[in-house]
């Protein structure tokens, strides 16, 4: 199939439906070991050195909003946590919100399975009526081990809506009604963010940050926000400021790693008064046509979730995917580092088997000379392999000079070397790099 039959086909229903289904069904194949142990328990030694009957649980799924739709088998955009009574009215009251659980959406497919309501009906509900993996789960399932995701949600939130969306067309919007144009305002923007002083600790913006064509990771995000407030004083309307402000309380207390109820009440108190200075029905963003009344945007709407996620799970920065997003840096730089075509994912998997192939055989050495007493690493009986004449390739790979052109066309560190020499060190051991 090529290219333009996949995307012909990734528009269909019945195409989705499939995916969902094969995802769902490949997620329990791996955990199906687990499913029994779930409810006849495992006995386990714990780390005061007694044995105990123990009964796994899932507990968290870390994912991003995308992710947390696809696992939860839900429609965009509803929210996971939440079912809205009388949508479009009043949508950040929490009285207007009903807790949404397991159970509701095992009762609403099978409804829909024997008939008594229709598969329109079930989606205006949030529901897709393919069955997440965990529905079987005995314990718990998806929907209770879904919880915000900080990196994705309020950090990403600061230039996706809070700058580009909310506070530069707002800024404008209220100097364009004084003629001033929006080229010398964002020439001012930018002035000021490269005019901020040094300070330790503290990232300038030299060149601004509206005028650079570069894609902001959320750490300079973050820097952004140390100096965002006092950079707009003068050039943003007060209630842009206020949205502003109470954004920075919201992001600062939700990455606390160890709250109180006072503490929560601040976050509660915070994310009520960004709601409320958002969609003030006399506020500037309304009436510059920003947001309507029923502007209701799952990553922002996820705000109203953070405290009772932390009084149900702890602090919200144990389970943000910051946890597990440096892992896809080296991924990411070998994509970088391939020729970006059809044979970038051969050059990435190549470098990483090279990569595994020599950290695992750098695991396996024991160069300790009072141990080995010249023997070889394995105790004498690893096929003949002396170590340290495995230390001496080591350290002559490490100098060779003549490798490192090689190193540069796989891509590779220079102390890793080319991939023959770490073959010819696997020979003895019948190790295999992986294809």
């Amino acid at each position: 199939m090529n290219n333009v039959g996949i995307d012909k086909h990734s528009n269909n229903d019945d195409y989705r439906e499939w995916h969902r289904a094969l995802v769902h069904s490949t997620i329990k194949m791996v955990l199906e070991p687990l499913v029994d142990l779930m409810r006849t328990g495992i006995r386990l030694y714990c780390a005061d050195g007694k044995e105990r009957l123990c009964f796994p649980i899932l507990c968290q799924h870390i994912g991003d909003m995308e992710e947390q739709w696809l696992l939860a088998c839900m429609k965009k955009p509803d929210c996971p946590k939440c079912i809205i009574i009388n949508p479009g009215t009043q949508l950040h009251d929490p009285r207007n919100r009903t807790i949404r659980t397991d159970a509701h959406a095992a009762n609403a497919r099978e409804r829909q399975k024997h008939g008594e309501i229709t598969l329109r009906e079930l989606m205006d509900l949030g529901y897709h009526k393919t069955k997440p993996y965990a529905s079987e789960f005995p314990h718990n399932g998806i929907l209770d081990s879904l919880c915000p995701d900080l990196l994705h949600g309020v950090s990403k939130c600061f230039s996706d809506y809070i700058m580009k969306r909310f506070i530069w067309p707002y800024m404008q919007y209220s100097w364009k009604k004084k003629g001033v144009a929006a080229s010398l305002l964002r020439m001012e923007f930018d002035s000021r963010f490269a005019l901020v002083p040094s300070y330790m600790g503290l990232r300038r913006f030299k060149d601004g940050i509206l005028t650079q064509n570069h894609h902001w990771t959320v750490h300079e995000h973050k820097e952004m926000m140390k100096v965002t407030l006092a950079v707009l004083a003068g050039i943003c309307p007060p209630d842009g400021l206020e949205l502003l402000r109470e954004y920075l309380h919201i992001h600062r207390l939700s990455h606390y790693h160890v709250h109180s109820e006072e503490s929560l009440g601040w976050l509660e108190s915070a994310i009520s008064v960004f709601w409320s200075i958002l969609k003030r029905p006399t506020g500037g963003f309304i009436k510059a046509g920003l947001i309507t009344n029923e502007f209701d945007v799952q990553r922002l709407h996820y705000f109203m979730h953070y405290a009772e996620s932390v009084r149900e799970k702890g602090s919200l920065t144990s389970y943000s995917t910051d946890r597990t997003e440096i892992w896809h840096k080296p991924i990411k730089s070998a994509f970088r580092r391939s020729n970006k075509g059809k044979d970038s994912m051969r050059f990435i998997l190549k470098e990483q088997s090279v990569l595994s192939a020599f950290q695992s055989r750098l695991g396996m050495l024991d160069l300790d000379e009072s141990e080995t007493n010249g023997a070889d690493s394995y105790g004498g009986n690893s096929n003949g392999v002396d170590a340290k004449a495995v230390e001496k390739e080591l350290e002559e790979l490490s100098d060779n000079e003549d490798s490192n052109s090689d190193n540069e066309e796989l891509g590779l560190p220079r102390e890793i070397g080319t991939a023959e020499h770490i073959t010819a060190l696997h020979k003895s051991e019948k190790a295999i790099l992986w294809p």
